[in-house]
């Protein structure tokens, strides 16, 4: 069984019991929304978290630590979270180049969607933050993890077509 088979938030269930076998690093400049992380993470049953206050700290915790997901802000200081996400997935030697992450926001616009999943995020989330978002997207993401990763061009991260049937030459051409 996989670590979460229902997407509803149930405190003291035993889906948040997988969670407790989770790793996360979370990275957020902002200290409310780091602490509002934290704080609803570990509503979901998660025990093992690390908090970073910039880029630099949460790649930090990446190579020594080896979290199963990271939580990571757009905005943040020193490494901003689009560059964090493009040196885990495309940079040589990288520490987890198939690490599930999770990019929040504070606002949103269609070009900023556009450069984080071109940078090989999972999943986006809107601030603020509320437990059954998160929910569903920490499920997406180690789903996610599971699936196929490629590297075409300039593109490094998660295979984001909808179905596993290869692409024939039939299906390009529209016949």
């Amino acid at each position: 069984m996989g670590i979460i088979s229902n997407t509803r938030f149930r405190p003291g269930s035993a889906q948040n019991d997988r969670f407790a076998r989770l790793s996360v690093v979370v990275g957020d400049s902002q200290d409310f929304f780091l602490h509002q992380t934290r704080r609803t993470l570990a509503q979901l049953g998660v025990r093992d978290m690390h908090l970073a206050r910039d880029g630099a700290e949460a790649l930090g915790i990446v190579r020594t630590q080896e979290p199963h997901l990271a939580i990571i802000d757009w905005d943040l200081k020193a490494i901003p979270g689009l560059e964090f996400t493009a040196f885990l997935r495309r940079a040589d030697g990288s520490p987890a180049p198939n690490l599930p992450i999770i990019m929040t926001m504070a606002s949103v616009d269609r070009m900023k969607i556009s450069r984080a999943m071109g940078a090989g995020v999972n999943e986006i989330l809107i601030k603020p933050v509320t437990a059954d978002a998160l929910l569903r997207r920490i499920i997406s993401a180690i789903a996610a993890q599971h699936k196929l990763k490629i590297a075409a061009g300039s593109y490094v991260g998660p295979d984001r077509r909808q179905t596993s049937e290869p692409i024939t030459e039939e299906r390009r051409a529209g016949t």
